[in-house]
């Protein structure tokens, strides 16, 4: 397995093929900078996750979209766009489709006798993102940006075009494999989800009574629930916590950390040295549920637990603590955790682009909100919990698996790309159903 060297570049410490050459990108690409007079033009997205696609082919995709395309940089089918603002988290590739991107990209063309896929799964590696940062300018990385002048001087190993094709053609048999496992899973991730919302939507509506008839129960704003509750708006059942401070300024060797990157990752906060964050943050205490501004449809409810080091999270969530005894925590977590609140959320939410869709902290503190007896809510919470560990469980475990399967892709990709596999006995084999 290759391992990154912080401080060189990959031909420094990797030994390619003796057939191989090491050139710099300036020697395969030619920039250009062709713009449109349509104003209606075919746009393509540049995505670290999915490269470059056509934006129609986008499910669900809601993303800004400026009045007019006139002005915007054309991309033929093989050029590489590069988004240079996040060249070094991966936001580049070859384009399989004709169309127009921002101007603020930048687009190349192959000038070599060169494999589109070989460039485009070489220049996706991690290897080289880690290469990008290093060779892109700016303080810190949200004003990282990948001129041309460094990008033409990376060097990058460049092998006979058949083996060339050889390494994409096996990528792209294991990768896709890969990837269909990855789908599946995550899948079953969302099967899992989808009947913990299930549970937890029934315990906020109708206690721990299946047989509640919600005809005859009381209607309240988003809630149809079991009609001897009390409703009251969230600011007056729990209140905000919004201090924020500079972990800089901690005098602490570790903070944990609630971030939306560790969530994403995790499902959860993680250990951090306080010198490496460069934002203020919210200063939490332990007994509180976070629930983030962003995406709400994604419903990304955590609760705060002790820790032996202090406990920040970004300011990208609202922080609420029960401020009366009638209301627990774990109350809160589920009413939050519900589907009537999330797509409450949803609708209320606002952003040009459908990746930052963002909720006002007014309307969670003015979401009216059933409020059992306090002895009720605790009943309800011991039933769910029973599920909520099973499920938790089981998706830690798929998620653990996932990880283990990403690594294998990232690993398998650099191994390939530096001529780490040998390939010359390798054939395709035939095509079978990939089964989780």
């Amino acid at each position: 397995m290759v391992e990154l060297v912080h401080g060189k570049s990959p031909h420094e410490f990797i030994d390619f093929p003796d057939e191989w050459e090491v050139r710099q990108v300036r020697t395969i690409l030619e920039k250009i900078d062709n713009r449109t007079e349509k104003e209606d033009a075919r746009l393509l997205s540049v995505s670290k996750y999915d490269g470059i696609q056509p934006r129609e082919d986008i499910v669900n995709n809601r993303e800004f979209r400026a009045d007019t395309t006139e002005g915007y940089k054309i991309v033929q089918p093989g050029d590489l766009v590069v988004n240079i603002m996040l060249a070094w988290d991966g936001a580049l590739g070859i384009s399989p489709a004709a169309g127009v991107v921002s101007p603020s990209y930048e687009v190349y063309r192959l000038t070599a006798d060169a494999n589109p896929d070989f460039i485009n799964y070489l220049l996706r590696s991690r290897l080289y993102q880690y290469e990008f940062s290093r060779h892109s300018t700016g303080i810190i990385p949200s004003r990282w940006r990948l001129y041309k002048p460094q990008f033409f001087s990376i060097k990058i190993p460049f092998p006979p075009v058949e083996d060339q094709r050889d390494i994409s053609n096996y990528l792209e048999y294991h990768i896709s494999r890969i990837n269909t496992l990855i789908e599946q899973k995550e899948s079953l991730i969302e099967l899992v989800n989808e009947k913990r919302r299930a549970i937890i939507t029934q315990a906020v509506t109708k206690g721990l009574d299946p047989e509640v008839n919600l005809d005859q129960s009381k209607r309240d704003g988003i809630w149809q629930s079991s009609g001897d509750w009390a409703t009251a708006p969230v600011f007056s059942i729990a209140k905000r916590q919004n201090t924020t401070i500079d972990p800089q300024s901690m005098d602490v060797e570790e903070v944990f950390h609630y971030s939306l990157v560790n969530y994403q990752e995790i499902g959860d906060g993680k250990l951090e040295d306080p010198n490496d964050i460069e934002s203020k943050k919210i200063l939490l205490s332990g007994d509180e549920i976070i629930v983030s501004k962003l995406n709400p449809r994604k419903g990304q409810v955590i609760v705060v637990e002790e820790n032996q080091a202090p406990i920040i999270c970004s300011t990208e969530f609202v922080v609420l603590k029960p401020k009366t005894e009638n209301v627990k925590r774990g109350w809160l977590y589920l009413l939050f955790s519900s589907e009537p609140v999330r797509q409450y959320l949803e609708g209320t939410s606002q952003s040009a682009t459908h990746s930052h869709m963002r909720v006002s902290p007014y309307d969670i503190l003015h979401l009216d909100c059933p409020v059992p007896p306090i002895n009720e809510q605790q009943k309800v919470l011991n039933r769910v919990g029973n599920y909520e560990a099973e499920a938790t469980k089981l998706s830690n475990e798929l998620e653990k698996s996932i990880q283990i399967l990403k690594e294998e892709r990232r690993a398998r990709t650099i191994a390939a790309i530096t001529g780490q596999i040998d390939l010359s006995d390798w054939e395709r084999p035939e095509e079978q159903e990939v089964k989780t």
